[in-house]
């Protein structure tokens, strides 16, 4: 695997480790205020979350970027309430929301690790070979690069 693929690959388990461990933080907090009632839509949008990050390991680009939309859209419906009232939990829910955008959007290795492993049905002796697919965007580059020739 690339060194850009291997980077992009910590810096997407990065990305999920504060989203899905702040995500539990603050589903913990909120049973031990409120009781167990808002548990089941809780874990369920918990459980989500690990999937739409599942679905961006795999190499889903799609999902990447709803995943960024959703963060996003979560991002702008917390500032408000967290220019009136300078709550902890708030700002620490802010804090985690942007540190998970800036992951995922701005880097640039991120992309790489984004490409789906291929297998092809044989190699050169008979063994299986994994390579890795190209993206929509690299494909793009190849084939204006196969112009200028």
């Amino acid at each position: 695997m690339p060194a850009d693929a291997k980077r992009g690959r910590l810096l997407l388990l990065i990305a999920a480790a504060i989203t899905l461990f702040g995500d539990f933080m603050v589903i913990s907090l909120r049973i031990w205020q409120v009781g167990f009632a808002t548990a089941p839509a809780s874990t369920i949008r918990w459980l989500l979350t690990l999937a739409l990050f599942y679905g961006i390991w795999r190499g889903y680009g799609w999902v990447r970027w709803l995943m960024v939309g959703l963060i996003a859209v979560g991002l702008l419906l917390l500032l408000p309430t967290l220019a009136r009232t300078l709550n902890p939990i708030l700002i620490g829910v802010g804090a985690q929301f942007g540190v998970t955008l800036a992951l995922l959007i701005f880097p640039k290795s991120p992309n790489y690790a984004f490409e789906r492993p291929v297998k092809s049905a044989t190699g050169a002796r008979g063994q299986r070979v994994i390579r890795f697919a190209p993206s929509a965007r690299l494909k793009a580059l190849r084939s204006a690069a196969q112009r200028e020739r």
